[in-house]
Protein backbone atom coordinates (compact mmCIF):
# COMPACT_ATOMS: atom_id res chain seq x y z
CA UNK A 1 0.00 0.00 0.00
CA UNK A 2 2.69 2.48 1.00
CA UNK A 3 4.86 1.56 -1.99
CA UNK A 4 1.95 1.89 -4.46
CA UNK A 5 1.15 5.35 -3.17
CA UNK A 6 4.68 6.53 -3.85
CA UNK A 7 4.88 4.79 -7.25
CA UNK A 8 1.71 6.60 -8.35
CA UNK A 9 3.15 9.86 -7.16
CA UNK A 10 6.30 9.16 -9.15
CA UNK A 11 4.28 8.40 -12.32
CA UNK A 12 2.48 11.71 -12.04
CA UNK A 13 5.85 13.43 -12.09
CA UNK A 14 7.07 11.75 -15.30
CA UNK A 15 5.73 14.43 -17.71
CA UNK A 16 7.67 17.00 -15.83
CA UNK A 17 11.06 16.04 -17.20
CA UNK A 18 12.78 18.97 -15.56
CA UNK A 19 13.74 18.13 -12.02
CA UNK A 20 12.58 14.52 -12.21
CA UNK A 21 15.75 13.19 -10.57
CA UNK A 22 15.37 15.61 -7.70
CA UNK A 23 11.70 14.72 -7.31
CA UNK A 24 12.53 11.00 -7.35
CA UNK A 25 15.07 11.42 -4.56
CA UNK A 26 12.53 13.41 -2.53
CA UNK A 27 9.91 10.71 -3.01
CA UNK A 28 12.37 8.02 -1.95
CA UNK A 29 13.26 10.06 1.13
CA UNK A 30 9.59 10.50 2.05
CA UNK A 31 8.94 6.80 1.49
CA UNK A 32 11.82 5.83 3.77
CA UNK A 33 10.53 8.19 6.45
CA UNK A 34 7.09 6.57 6.32
CA UNK A 35 8.62 3.08 6.52
CA UNK A 36 10.69 4.07 9.55
CA UNK A 37 7.64 5.60 11.22
CA UNK A 38 5.68 2.39 10.68
CA UNK A 39 8.57 0.37 12.09
CA UNK A 40 8.67 2.53 15.21
CA UNK A 41 4.92 2.04 15.66
CA UNK A 42 5.28 -1.73 15.27
CA UNK A 43 8.11 -1.84 17.81
CA UNK A 44 6.03 0.16 20.29
CA UNK A 45 3.08 -2.18 19.71
CA UNK A 46 5.34 -5.19 20.19
CA UNK A 47 6.65 -3.71 23.45
CA UNK A 48 3.10 -3.14 24.68
CA UNK A 49 2.07 -6.71 23.86
CA UNK A 50 5.15 -8.03 25.67
CA UNK A 51 4.26 -5.83 28.64
CA UNK A 52 0.74 -7.32 28.77
CA UNK A 53 2.10 -10.85 28.83
CA UNK A 54 4.62 -10.07 31.56
CA UNK A 55 2.37 -7.98 33.81
CA UNK A 56 -1.03 -9.61 33.30
CA UNK A 57 -0.22 -13.22 32.42
CA UNK A 58 3.08 -13.17 34.35
CA UNK A 59 5.10 -14.90 31.67
CA UNK A 60 7.30 -14.14 28.69
CA UNK A 61 5.46 -14.48 25.36
CA UNK A 62 6.54 -16.79 22.59
CA UNK A 63 7.60 -15.05 19.38
CA UNK A 64 4.74 -16.68 17.49
CA UNK A 65 2.25 -15.21 19.98
CA UNK A 66 3.57 -11.69 19.43
CA UNK A 67 3.40 -12.13 15.65
CA UNK A 68 -0.23 -13.23 15.87
CA UNK A 69 -1.20 -10.13 17.85
CA UNK A 70 0.72 -7.85 15.47
CA UNK A 71 -1.51 -9.08 12.64
CA UNK A 72 -4.62 -7.71 14.38
CA UNK A 73 -6.01 -4.17 14.35
CA UNK A 74 -6.84 -3.91 18.06
CA UNK A 75 -5.87 -0.67 19.76
CA UNK A 76 -4.09 -0.72 23.12
CA UNK A 77 -7.27 -0.48 25.20
CA UNK A 78 -8.86 -3.33 23.26
CA UNK A 79 -5.73 -5.43 23.71
CA UNK A 80 -5.77 -4.76 27.45
CA UNK A 81 -9.42 -5.81 27.70
CA UNK A 82 -8.77 -9.00 25.74
CA UNK A 83 -5.93 -9.98 28.06
CA UNK A 84 -8.02 -9.26 31.16
CA UNK A 85 -10.90 -11.33 29.77
CA UNK A 86 -8.70 -14.26 28.71
CA UNK A 87 -9.13 -17.71 30.27
CA UNK A 88 -5.42 -17.74 31.11
CA UNK A 89 -5.72 -14.59 33.20
CA UNK A 90 -8.92 -15.77 34.90
CA UNK A 91 -7.22 -19.00 35.93
CA UNK A 92 -4.13 -17.12 37.08
CA UNK A 93 -6.25 -14.72 39.09
CA UNK A 94 -7.88 -17.58 40.98
CA UNK A 95 -4.44 -18.65 42.14
CA UNK A 96 -3.56 -15.05 43.02
CA UNK A 97 -6.61 -14.76 45.26
CA UNK A 98 -5.69 -18.03 46.93
CA UNK A 99 -2.10 -16.87 47.44
CA UNK A 100 -3.34 -13.62 48.97
CA UNK A 101 -5.31 -15.61 51.53
CA UNK A 102 -2.43 -17.98 52.25
CA UNK A 103 0.04 -15.16 52.88
CA UNK A 104 -1.27 -14.76 56.43
CA UNK A 105 -0.57 -18.33 57.56
CA UNK A 106 2.86 -19.78 58.42
CA UNK A 107 2.98 -22.57 55.87
CA UNK A 108 1.14 -24.58 53.24
CA UNK A 109 1.61 -28.31 52.59
CA UNK A 110 1.11 -29.58 49.05
CA UNK A 111 1.17 -33.11 47.68
CA UNK A 112 2.73 -34.11 44.38
CA UNK A 113 1.13 -37.27 43.03
CA UNK A 114 3.68 -37.67 40.24
CA UNK A 115 6.58 -38.41 42.53
CA UNK A 116 4.72 -39.09 45.82
CA UNK A 117 6.05 -36.23 47.92
CA UNK A 118 4.76 -33.68 50.40
CA UNK A 119 6.33 -30.22 50.33
CA UNK A 120 5.62 -27.45 52.83
CA UNK A 121 6.05 -23.85 51.62
CA UNK A 122 6.10 -20.60 53.57
CA UNK A 123 2.67 -19.00 53.23
CA UNK A 124 4.28 -15.73 52.12
CA UNK A 125 5.93 -17.34 49.07
CA UNK A 126 4.47 -16.26 45.72
CA UNK A 127 6.82 -18.08 43.37
CA UNK A 128 7.35 -21.73 44.25
CA UNK A 129 3.96 -22.04 45.93
CA UNK A 130 2.31 -20.62 42.83
CA UNK A 131 3.89 -23.37 40.72
CA UNK A 132 2.82 -26.04 43.21
CA UNK A 133 -0.79 -24.85 43.38
CA UNK A 134 -0.95 -25.01 39.59
CA UNK A 135 0.27 -28.61 39.57
CA UNK A 136 3.82 -27.83 38.44
CA UNK A 137 6.24 -28.42 41.33
CA UNK A 138 9.07 -25.92 41.05
CA UNK A 139 12.17 -27.32 39.26
CA UNK A 140 10.94 -30.92 39.34
CA UNK A 141 10.96 -31.19 35.54
CA UNK A 142 14.42 -29.57 35.39
CA UNK A 143 15.80 -32.08 37.86
CA UNK A 144 14.30 -35.12 36.16
CA UNK A 145 15.48 -34.00 32.71
CA UNK A 146 19.00 -33.57 34.06
CA UNK A 147 19.12 -36.89 35.92
CA UNK A 148 17.59 -38.82 33.04
CA UNK A 149 20.21 -37.37 30.69
CA UNK A 150 23.07 -38.22 33.07
CA UNK A 151 21.74 -41.72 33.60
CA UNK A 152 21.42 -42.34 29.86
CA UNK A 153 25.03 -41.19 29.42
CA UNK A 154 26.17 -43.42 32.33
CA UNK A 155 27.41 -40.32 34.16
CA UNK A 156 25.72 -41.26 37.43
CA UNK A 157 25.75 -44.63 39.15
CA UNK A 158 24.41 -46.40 42.23
CA UNK A 159 27.87 -46.29 43.82
CA UNK A 160 27.78 -42.47 43.84
CA UNK A 161 24.45 -42.29 45.64
CA UNK A 162 24.69 -38.91 47.41
CA UNK A 163 23.14 -35.70 46.06
CA UNK A 164 24.96 -32.51 47.16
CA UNK A 165 22.56 -29.55 47.30
CA UNK A 166 24.15 -26.10 47.81
CA UNK A 167 21.52 -23.43 48.35
CA UNK A 168 19.01 -26.15 49.21
CA UNK A 169 16.19 -23.73 50.05
CA UNK A 170 13.26 -25.71 51.53
CA UNK A 171 14.69 -29.05 50.42
CA UNK A 172 12.36 -29.91 47.56
CA UNK A 173 15.11 -30.63 45.02
CA UNK A 174 16.93 -33.08 47.30
CA UNK A 175 13.66 -34.76 48.22
CA UNK A 176 12.80 -35.19 44.54
CA UNK A 177 16.29 -36.55 43.86
CA UNK A 178 15.81 -39.27 46.47
CA UNK A 179 12.15 -40.00 45.76
CA UNK A 180 12.94 -40.40 42.05
CA UNK A 181 15.30 -43.23 43.13
CA UNK A 182 18.34 -41.76 41.41
CA UNK A 183 19.92 -41.15 44.84
CA UNK A 184 19.54 -42.60 48.32
CA UNK A 185 20.87 -39.71 50.40
CA UNK A 186 21.54 -35.97 50.21
CA UNK A 187 23.62 -33.26 51.86
CA UNK A 188 21.84 -29.90 52.01
CA UNK A 189 23.31 -26.48 52.75
CA UNK A 190 20.88 -23.68 53.54
CA UNK A 191 21.82 -20.58 55.60
CA UNK A 192 18.54 -18.76 56.20
CA UNK A 193 16.53 -19.53 59.32
CA UNK A 194 13.17 -19.62 57.50
CA UNK A 195 14.24 -21.90 54.68
CA UNK A 196 16.30 -24.12 56.97
CA UNK A 197 13.27 -24.71 59.20
CA UNK A 198 11.18 -25.72 56.18
CA UNK A 199 14.06 -27.91 54.98
CA UNK A 200 13.91 -29.81 58.28
CA UNK A 201 10.12 -30.05 58.18
CA UNK A 202 10.08 -31.30 54.59
CA UNK A 203 12.68 -33.95 55.35
CA UNK A 204 10.47 -35.19 58.19
CA UNK A 205 7.23 -34.94 56.18
CA UNK A 206 8.70 -37.35 53.64
CA UNK A 207 10.35 -39.67 56.16
CA UNK A 208 13.82 -38.72 54.94
CA UNK A 209 15.29 -37.20 58.10
CA UNK A 210 17.81 -40.06 58.27
CA UNK A 211 18.74 -39.71 54.60
CA UNK A 212 19.15 -35.94 54.31
CA UNK A 213 21.98 -34.22 56.18
CA UNK A 214 20.87 -30.62 56.78
CA UNK A 215 23.62 -28.07 57.45
CA UNK A 216 22.79 -24.45 58.31
CA UNK A 217 25.57 -22.73 56.36
CA UNK A 218 25.89 -20.62 53.28
CA UNK A 219 28.75 -21.61 50.98
CA UNK A 220 31.11 -18.93 49.64
CA UNK A 221 34.84 -18.14 49.52
CA UNK A 222 35.26 -16.96 53.13
CA UNK A 223 34.37 -18.18 56.62
CA UNK A 224 32.30 -16.02 58.96
CA UNK A 225 29.04 -14.15 59.39
CA UNK A 226 27.66 -12.30 56.38
CA UNK A 227 24.44 -10.56 55.43
CA UNK A 228 21.73 -12.33 53.51
CA UNK A 229 19.01 -10.25 51.84
CA UNK A 230 15.62 -11.91 51.54
CA UNK A 231 12.74 -11.32 49.16
CA UNK A 232 9.46 -10.88 51.07
CA UNK A 233 7.50 -12.82 48.43
CA UNK A 234 9.94 -15.42 47.08
CA UNK A 235 11.72 -17.70 49.54
CA UNK A 236 13.89 -18.87 46.64
CA UNK A 237 15.41 -15.40 46.29
CA UNK A 238 17.56 -15.09 49.40
CA UNK A 239 21.02 -13.80 48.47
CA UNK A 240 24.40 -12.95 49.84
CA UNK A 241 24.61 -9.16 50.06
CA UNK A 242 27.92 -7.65 48.99
CA UNK A 243 28.14 -3.90 48.36
CA UNK A 244 29.22 -3.28 44.76
CA UNK A 245 28.50 -0.40 42.41
CA UNK A 246 26.21 -2.64 40.38
CA UNK A 247 24.29 -3.69 43.49
CA UNK A 248 23.93 -0.10 44.66
CA UNK A 249 22.68 1.23 41.34
CA UNK A 250 20.54 -1.68 40.15
CA UNK A 251 17.42 -2.86 41.94
CA UNK A 252 15.63 -4.77 39.22
CA UNK A 253 13.76 -6.87 41.76
CA UNK A 254 12.95 -4.06 44.22
CA UNK A 255 15.79 -5.13 46.48
CA UNK A 256 15.19 -2.03 48.59
CA UNK A 257 12.16 -3.90 49.99
CA UNK A 258 14.12 -7.03 50.94
CA UNK A 259 14.69 -7.86 54.58
CA UNK A 260 18.12 -8.89 55.86
CA UNK A 261 19.54 -11.62 58.08
CA UNK A 262 22.98 -12.35 59.48
CA UNK A 263 23.98 -15.94 58.67
CA UNK A 264 27.02 -18.20 58.87
CA UNK A 265 29.10 -18.87 55.78
CA UNK A 266 31.90 -21.35 55.18
CA UNK A 267 33.81 -22.85 52.25
CA UNK A 268 33.79 -26.26 50.62
CA UNK A 269 37.53 -26.57 51.23
CA UNK A 270 37.06 -25.93 54.95
CA UNK A 271 34.24 -28.46 55.21
CA UNK A 272 36.39 -31.03 53.44
CA UNK A 273 39.45 -30.36 55.61
CA UNK A 274 37.39 -30.55 58.83
CA UNK A 275 35.70 -33.75 57.64
CA UNK A 276 32.24 -32.22 58.07
CA UNK A 277 31.22 -33.84 54.80
CA UNK A 278 32.51 -36.85 52.91
CA UNK A 279 32.92 -36.65 49.15
CA UNK A 280 33.38 -40.34 48.33
CA UNK A 281 29.72 -41.02 47.51
CA UNK A 282 28.74 -37.68 45.94
CA UNK A 283 27.36 -38.26 42.45
CA UNK A 284 25.92 -34.88 41.42
CA UNK A 285 26.23 -31.33 42.76
CA UNK A 286 23.25 -28.98 42.49
CA UNK A 287 24.01 -25.28 43.06
CA UNK A 288 21.52 -22.42 43.19
CA UNK A 289 22.83 -19.50 45.27
CA UNK A 290 21.22 -16.53 43.52
CA UNK A 291 24.37 -15.10 41.98
CA UNK A 292 27.09 -16.17 44.43
CA UNK A 293 27.98 -19.38 42.58
CA UNK A 294 31.33 -17.88 41.59
CA UNK A 295 32.22 -17.59 45.28
CA UNK A 296 31.20 -21.21 45.87
CA UNK A 297 33.65 -22.27 43.17
CA UNK A 298 36.41 -19.97 44.43
CA UNK A 299 36.14 -21.41 47.94
CA UNK A 300 36.37 -24.98 46.71
CA UNK A 301 39.61 -25.25 44.74
CA UNK A 302 40.85 -28.30 46.62
CA UNK A 303 37.35 -29.75 46.89
CA UNK A 304 36.83 -29.72 43.13
CA UNK A 305 40.31 -31.08 42.45
CA UNK A 306 39.36 -34.17 44.44
CA UNK A 307 35.80 -34.53 43.19
CA UNK A 308 34.97 -34.76 39.50
CA UNK A 309 31.21 -35.09 39.05
CA UNK A 310 28.49 -33.34 37.01
CA UNK A 311 27.38 -29.97 38.38
CA UNK A 312 23.97 -28.45 37.66
CA UNK A 313 24.02 -24.73 38.43
CA UNK A 314 22.23 -21.48 37.81
CA UNK A 315 23.80 -18.92 35.48
CA UNK A 316 22.27 -15.54 36.34
CA UNK A 317 24.17 -12.56 34.88
CA UNK A 318 22.33 -9.96 36.97
CA UNK A 319 23.03 -11.81 40.22
CA UNK A 320 26.65 -12.54 39.35
CA UNK A 321 27.27 -8.90 38.48
CA UNK A 322 25.63 -7.62 41.69
CA UNK A 323 28.05 -9.70 43.75
CA UNK A 324 30.88 -9.19 41.26
CA UNK A 325 31.91 -12.84 41.06
CA UNK A 326 31.45 -13.39 37.33
CA UNK A 327 35.21 -13.78 36.80
CA UNK A 328 35.44 -16.59 39.35
CA UNK A 329 32.45 -18.27 37.70
CA UNK A 330 33.98 -18.19 34.22
CA UNK A 331 37.41 -19.22 35.51
CA UNK A 332 35.85 -22.30 37.07
CA UNK A 333 34.01 -23.20 33.88
CA UNK A 334 37.26 -23.07 31.93
CA UNK A 335 39.16 -25.23 34.42
CA UNK A 336 36.51 -27.78 35.40
CA UNK A 337 34.17 -28.12 32.46
CA UNK A 338 34.65 -30.44 29.52
CA UNK A 339 31.20 -29.72 28.07
CA UNK A 340 28.14 -27.63 28.95
CA UNK A 341 24.49 -28.50 28.44
CA UNK A 342 21.21 -26.59 28.57
CA UNK A 343 17.80 -28.21 28.48
CA UNK A 344 15.49 -26.47 26.01
CA UNK A 345 11.97 -27.80 25.44
CA UNK A 346 12.91 -31.00 27.27
CA UNK A 347 15.88 -31.58 24.99
CA UNK A 348 19.61 -31.33 25.83
CA UNK A 349 21.43 -28.57 23.95
CA UNK A 350 25.22 -28.45 24.03
CA UNK A 351 26.58 -24.93 24.42
CA UNK A 352 30.06 -23.44 24.72
CA UNK A 353 31.76 -20.68 26.68
CA UNK A 354 31.13 -18.16 23.92
CA UNK A 355 27.40 -18.80 24.21
CA UNK A 356 27.57 -18.13 27.95
CA UNK A 357 29.70 -15.02 27.43
CA UNK A 358 27.14 -13.64 24.98
CA UNK A 359 24.27 -14.58 27.29
CA UNK A 360 26.00 -12.79 30.15
CA UNK A 361 26.63 -9.61 28.15
CA UNK A 362 23.05 -9.50 26.88
CA UNK A 363 21.33 -10.13 30.20
CA UNK A 364 23.23 -8.24 32.92
CA UNK A 365 20.33 -5.82 33.16
CA UNK A 366 17.39 -8.05 32.22
CA UNK A 367 17.10 -10.52 35.08
CA UNK A 368 17.06 -13.45 32.63
CA UNK A 369 18.92 -16.58 33.67
CA UNK A 370 19.59 -20.08 32.44
CA UNK A 371 20.55 -23.31 34.17
CA UNK A 372 23.54 -25.23 32.89
CA UNK A 373 24.89 -28.72 33.40
CA UNK A 374 28.68 -28.78 33.67
CA UNK A 375 30.24 -32.07 32.60
CA UNK A 376 33.68 -32.51 34.19
CA UNK A 377 36.96 -33.07 32.39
Amino acid sequence: MVLNRFVNKLLLKIPQVKGIVKEKKQIQFEYQAVVEELQVKENKRKDFITFLYQKILQRTPEEVEIKQWLKTDYNNQELLNLFLDSEEYQELNKTKILLDNLANIPGVITKNETIDTYIAYPGSDRMQLNFALNGKPFQLDDLLECLHFLSAKALISSEKNCFLDIGANIGSTSIYAIKSKYFTQAICFEPSQLNYQFLLWNSQLNGLQNKIQCLKYGIADTIGTQELICSPTNCGDFRLNIATNHATNNNLFAEENFTSEQVDFTTLDSLLADKVISIENIGVIWIDCQGSEGLVFAGGNNFFRQLSVPIYTEFWPYGLKRINCQDQYFDFLKQYGKAFVRFVNNQPQYIDLQYLTNFYDQNIGTGEHCDILILPR
